[in-house]
């Protein structure tokens, strides 16, 4: 019962460092996107558009099964 009697400090130091380090996180995550509305608001200025890469998630237009490349 001693060992729980000292691993109460431990838990309660381990808590204080993660919230202070969730903190520093989400001011980080502020901060990148504030950055990154500017960057798109000075884009749209000057009429530029970025077109992003999509997935291609369209099925095949074959009835045959989907055959995977040989890899050997």
């Amino acid at each position: 019962m001693v060992f729980l009697g000292l691993l109460g400090p431990v838990l309660d130091e381990v808590s204080v460092q993660l919230a202070a380090q969730d903190e520093k996180m989400r001011a980080h995550s502020e901060q990148l996107r504030a950055q990154m509305s500017m960057i798109v608001h000075a884009l749209a200025m000057f009429g530029l558009q970025i077109q992003l890469p999509t997935s291609d998630l369209t099925p095949p237009s074959t009835s045959q099964p989907l055959r995977l490349a040989d890899t050997q």
